[in-house]
């Protein structure tokens, strides 16, 4: 939903900093998005703000499509991916 994004990220005024706000409906995977942080992290690949806000809203797409949510970040820090994707047999 568009109001939910647009709570994802604020700038800040004076230094144009974009700021991430973990959004309500991803807390009870809160556990495994930090475990795909720390993946990300330990390979060296930390992800900014802005694209910690890009992934939620990708997230939140493929939730809307029907996919598991838990599942796709899981598999994305088992795999050190950068980013969420759907393998062909993804059970939804």
């Amino acid at each position: 939903n568009g109001h939910a994004r647009e709570n994802i990220t604020k700038r800040n005024g004076h230094n144009g900093v974009t700021v991430f706000t973990f959004p309500e409906w991803l807390e009870p995977h809160r556990d495994v998005w930090d475990a795909w942080i720390e993946a990300r992290t330990k390979a060296k690949h930390p992800p900014t703000e802005w694209a910690k806000s890009l992934a939620v809203i990708k997230l939140e797409g493929l939730r809307d499509e029907g996919h598991n949510v838990r599942s796709l970040i899981a598999e994305a820090a088992f795999h050190n991916w950068q980013s969420f994707y759907v393998r062909d047999k993804e059970a939804r």
